[in-house]
């Protein structure tokens, strides 16, 4: 069965002042079509590093030095500017983790949403992009009065409503969410992830999913990748991972995690002065 996306041995470096930087070093997964594969890993580790990789977006002073990604079979590295201005949008959707670096201030909700069908379904009226915009944000919870409202008259959750409705607009056939509840509180958080859940299965989507929070992955993943130092150190199925970690820098993690109902127990952290990348790996999937 051929994957939707594959990530082969990608390498994406940083140069600096205090020498070159490794962000994504050697990384390597599939998703398949309808899955949901969650990136894990403590900040810095590259989960970030490695979804702008896939969508194109790596910038100077950093640069893609080696692997492939492909898409639908394609080789996204490949590709031109122009083809992934295409890509982005319309077949791969992005959702940030802050959606106000998403949304532009100065213009209305509705505005920005109907540039996304200006820019992939051109040759759709203004009526129906209006149409479809008022669709989209009912599709996402949000009501009609929201179209004319400004970003800042809008809670954190209903601006991320927006971003969603936003990447979901072409219904793409993969959606990457790069940390996309950190900044909300936890009862937006579930809303927000259960909105995404619903999303995904009306429309069969596949999902890359980047979060360092594991209540998060527990719910959410089919497979997990778990990253350090910009490296792939153990990759399984959630159920396997959760169930008997292999790498001790996944078990690490896990037992960060407070168990429920145990009270005035020291909850262990990740030794930092351990190089968990001596320890084989453990690719399970």
């Amino acid at each position: 069965m051929n994957a939707l996306l594959e990530v082969e041995d990608l390498k994406t470096y940083f140069s600096s002042r205090t020498g070159l930087i490794k962000a994504v070093d050697g990384v390597s997964f599939s998703i398949q079509v309808g899955q949901t594969v969650c990136l894990v890993g403590e900040s810095g580790s590259g989960k970030s590093m490695s979804a702008w990789s896939i969508m194109g977006l790596i910038r100077p002073p950093g640069k893609i030095v080696g692997g492939k990604i492909l898409f639908k079979g394609q080789n996204l590295l490949a590709y031109s500017d122009k083809q992934m201005q295409r890509l982005r949008g319309r077949e791969i959707g992005m959702v940030f983790q802050e959606p106000m670096t998403s949304l532009n201030p100065s213009y209305t909700i509705g505005f920005q949403i109907s540039e996304v069908f200006k820019i992939h379904q051109s040759k759709l009226s203004s009526a129906q992009i209006k149409q479809k915009s008022l669709e989209l944000l009912n599709s996402v919870g949000l009501d009609a009065s929201k179209y004319n409202a400004y970003p800042f008259k809008l809670s954190g959750g209903q601006r991320q409503r927006v971003v969603i409705a936003m990447a979901m607009a072409c219904k793409p056939s993969l959606l990457i969410a790069d940390e996309p509840t950190t900044a909300l509180d936890v009862t937006i958080q579930a809303q927000i992830l259960e909105l995404m859940q619903d999303l995904q299965k009306q429309q069969h989507m596949a999902m890359l999913f980047i979060t360092h929070d594991l209540g998060v992955v527990a719910q959410f993943a089919d497979v997990v990748v778990v990253l350090y130092k910009g490296e792939v150190v153990e990759k399984a199925r959630a159920s396997d991972l959760f169930n008997n970690p292999k790498h001790p820098y996944t078990q690490a993690l896990l037992e960060a995690i407070p168990k429920p109902g145990k009270r005035k127990v020291r909850l262990k952290s990740v030794d930092e002065n351990t190089n968990y990348l001596d320890f084989a790996r453990e690719i399970r999937c």
